[in-house]
């Protein structure tokens, strides 16, 4: 496995555990060393097959925010 390769799935293991925790998804790409969200997203689905919003509901049992 490449390293840049291992360094993303851990950052996504640390974006998964932060998002369980209730942290926002913007807040969380920063921390976890993403460039912003949509970086975290790309990627997050790439790993996980669902965007972090998304992961977040259905992990924690949130109701969707609706407008």
């Amino acid at each position: 496995m490449p390293p840049h390769t291992y360094l993303t799935g851990k950052r996504i293991d640390l974006a998964r555990r932060l998002l369980l925790d209730g942290h926002r998804p913007a807040e969380v790409a920063t921390t976890v060393g993403f460039h912003d969200q949509a970086h975290l997203n790309r990627h997050f689905t790439r790993h996980v097959g669902t965007t972090p919003a998304r992961y977040k509901r259905t992990r924690t049992g949130s109701a969707p925010i609706s407008s």
